[in-house]
């Protein structure tokens, strides 16, 4: 039970910083988003549970009148059975308290991630910036971003990145046993684990 209780703990503290990884690693950049090793998912997910409790704690305290006491989650992992005892008799008391507060802390980390990922992509920071680059080399290929990267000698002199509406690739797609050419418009397409096409939506 102590190490199961450990882990709901542990959870409940990682889960904001996933949350955030959710929104901010969405759509294009999912594959991002799925990190199979526990030591790298609990060094991602932290920093940024870390920096949401910090923030939302305050509003929380005063929106809802409810105080997160820390002492609380330490008895949870202590050994002394009373203290236990007290932690989740504490618990059970404000459990609607503490539903509402989890439940508002991780969809505002998974809003903000969310946001913080569009206001990257409008304003090509990840493209200027290698700091916010994403891994998916593929987006800034088709959408043309690669050209604003330090590195491009490409220069556009009349027309903006921006400015690019439309995809055309020539594409070998795998439809049941054939391999056909396409060419035409690319819609939306989605990476496999390895970052190569897992398939294309012309």
């Amino acid at each position: 039970m102590q190490i199961a209780l450990s882990g709901l703990v542990l959870l409940l503290i990682l889960l904001p910083g996933i949350s955030f990884r959710k929104g901010y690693f969405a759509e294009e950049f999912s594959n991002q988003y799925t990190i199979r090793d526990f030591f790298q998912l609990f060094i991602n997910t932290l920093f940024p549970s870390l920096i949401a409790y910090l923030i939302f704690l305050p509003i929380i305290y005063f929106s809802f009148d409810y105080t997160y006491n820390i002492k609380i989650l330490l008895g949870i992992l202590s050994s002394n059975e009373k203290l236990l005892s007290t932690s989740i008799n504490s618990i059970n008391n404000d459990i609607s308290k503490i539903i509402t507060f989890q439940f508002f802390i991780n969809f505002s980390a998974f809003l903000f991630g969310h946001f913080l990922r569009n206001l990257i992509l409008k304003n090509s920071f990840d493209a200027t910036n290698k700091f916010f680059r994403y891994k998916n080399i593929w987006h800034y290929l088709l959408s043309a971003k690669f050209i604003l990267f330090r590195r491009s000698l490409i220069e556009l002199k009349e027309n903006r990145v921006e400015d690019v509406d439309l995809t055309f690739v020539d594409a070998l797609v795998a439809i049941d046993s054939k391999t056909i050419l396409y060419s035409g418009i690319l819609v939306d397409y989605e990476l496999s684990n390895d970052g190569s096409f897992g398939f294309v939506i012309p």
